[in-house]
């Protein structure tokens, strides 16, 4: 394979991992900071039922 063609390569592989990854931990994070702030148990007694 040609040294341009392999260069173009890896900066395209890397054009699409950094975004894919930091799209992974903001999902993490959201993820954790749901799991924080909503009730652990459901309380129907107020309506409050949480599927998580």
């Amino acid at each position: 394979m040609k040294p341009a063609r392999l260069a173009t390569l890896k900066f395209l592989a890397l054009l699409f991992l950094l975004p894919g990854m930091a799209g992974l931990i903001g999902a993490a994070m959201i993820s954790t900071h749901y799991l924080d702030t909503m009730p652990g148990w459901p309380s129907p007694e107020v309506n409050r039922v949480v599927p998580r």
